[in-house]
């Protein structure tokens, strides 16, 4: 047997998957949600991460029951935006 060249061996990082609540959390971030105006619906959401709206839910409720987000109802709509910053 007989080997020509040379084995190359490469390290690969692994990003861990984002859950949905991640990336609720980032969007939220990214948009600069601080407010009611800047806040979005879990609807606006669902459609710019690509998710069925029920996993936006539960990764909302999830969100809100660990205090990271806030949420504020005017009229029929509810908005979903960060607490204020430090």
């Amino acid at each position: 047997l007989r080997v020509t060249g040379s084995a190359t061996v490469r390290a690969v990082s692994v990003k861990r998957p984002v859950t949905s609540v991640d990336a609720v959390l980032e969007f939220l971030q990214s948009i600069g949600a601080y407010n009611w105006e800047t806040g979005r619906t879990s609807l606006q959401i669902a459609k710019h991460l690509g998710l069925a709206q029920i996993t936006v839910s539960k990764a909302i409720q999830k969100l809100l029951e660990r205090g990271l987000i806030n949420a504020e109802k005017r009229g029929k709509s509810i908005r979903y935006y960060l607490p204020k910053r430090p």
